[in-house]
């Protein structure tokens, strides 16, 4: 079975790997991070990993939280590094008996219709929703419960938001209804079959109409519900891997589901009668992350010490990375509508890998030379100009009224 796509494109991206230019995010957190370390040590001793990282629907803004709790947003205003704002939302501290807390973020959803609504979540029980254009935060949910919330989803539709516990139970909220809780799973969502507690849903993603919620579990089962108005119901289960299945996408087609498991294995489902029609298995390492490019042609796989990327058409290989040392959390992200891509390099920084156009490459060395010797703000971001004085001042929350999470 061959999934859809050109063979020329997949020549294209081949060429694009070939010849593309990497360029890291220069966060405040990571400038200060790597300032601290000895620049003649043989092994870093402590690291401030990125802990989730998701492009708005459009690609104008890039999101990623790290483990000292921070989460920092990109607004991407062009190609070139130097034109990018980050802005530090001030988070939300968890009260514990010691006084409070900062849990790094460890999901993040952009809201599909409105592009300015970021959901979040830290492990506690609580979701709460940004403004990326105020930087305020304009809604905490609170379920007052047990659960610690890990993973968490708009529907396409922008209707319904699905929020997954690290038990494997899942909440459902109605967006409209400013965020109703109408719907929890009424026991833990473990695999069918005999009781297994550690058997849990590690994963989960929507189709595309917003009809379905495809769930996997640590035990390779994928279990497919269908969404009702005010709660999931089960219709199917299959199983396809010998491991924990970490991450779900599907294709830009809708028709076709792509697993990646610890069991180094991709399989490829037919959406329409849940079949597997193909799989992938020459993956060295356990698959912790996938994505697929938007004009799906290219398909990416990663594990801690390897990242390969696969034509669609073909699953031949276009491209390969391999840091110098284990990444704890590897993620890699296509960008939405073009020919680029980000990752985590061994260093814990966030990086782009793109082809620059002919008037960036002549201009290549000016900009390298001036970001070795400009004038870096307090945040360390980039060099300082009075326009980037509106911008960081445009971005502050407090100066901004806070606008309804609704669509």
């Amino acid at each position: 079975m061959t999934i859809p796509g050109p063979s020329k494109a997949s020549e294209n991206y081949s060429k694009f790997f070939a010849q593309c230019d990497q360029e890291g995010f220069p966060d405040r957190h990571y400038l200060e991070w790597v300032s601290k370390q000895s620049a003649r040590s043989a092994r870093l001793d402590s690291k401030n990993p990125v802990k989730t990282l998701e492009f708005s629907p459009t690609g104008s803004h890039l999101a990623y939280s790290r483990a000292d709790g921070t989460l920092n947003l990109w607004k991407l205003k062009s190609d070139r590094a130097e034109t990018y704002l980050s802005v530090e939302f001030e988070l939300p501290r968890n009260v514990s008996s010691t006084g409070p807390v900062e849990r790094p973020v460890c999901g993040m959803t952009w809201h599909p219709i409105t592009g300015f609504l970021l959901a979040t979540v830290n492990g506690s029980s609580c979701i709460n929703v940004h403004d990326v254009f105020t930087g305020a935060l304009i809604k905490n949910i609170d379920t007052n419960g047990d659960l610690s919330f890990r993973k968490l989803s708009y529907s396409p539709d922008g209707s319904l938001l699905v929020a997954l516990a690290e038990d494997g139970q899942f909440c459902l909220f109605d967006i409209d209804g400013d965020y109703k809780q109408l719907w929890t799973s009424s026991s833990k969502a473990r695999s069918e079959g005999p009781p297994e507690p550690t058997v849990t849903a590690t994963t989960f993603t929507w189709s595309q109409d917003s009809s379905m919620l495809y769930v996997a579990f640590n035990s390779g089962e994928i279990r497919v519900f269908k969404v009702g108005e005010t709660a999931l119901e089960h219709y199917t289960s299959v199983s396809g891997h010998t491991g924990a299945i970490n991450r779900l996408k599907i294709d830009s087609t809708g028709l076709f589901l792509f697993a990646g498991g610890s069991d180094t294995i991709c399989s490829i489902w037919n959406l329409t009668n849940m079949c597997c029609v193909k799989i992938i298995s020459d993956f060295t390492g356990p698959i912790m992350d996938l994505d697929i490019s938007s004009d799906n042609v290219a398909l990416a796989l990663t594990s801690p010490l390897h990242t390969q990327i696969y034509a669609m058409d073909t699953s031949e290989s276009l491209h390969s990375l391999a840091p110098q040392q284990n990444i704890e959390i590897p993620i890699f992200r296509f960008y939405p509508g073009r020919m680029a891509f980000v990752t985590i390099s061994e260093n814990e920084e966030v990086v782009k890998y793109h082809k620059l156009a002919p008037t960036e490459a002549g201009n290549r060395s000016d900009t390298v030379e001036r970001e070795k010797n400009g004038r870096h703000d307090r945040n360390g971001a980039g060099i300082k100009t009075s326009r980037r004085r509106e911008d960081d001042r445009s971005w502050r929350g407090s100066r901004f009224p806070k606008r309804s999470a609704r669509r």
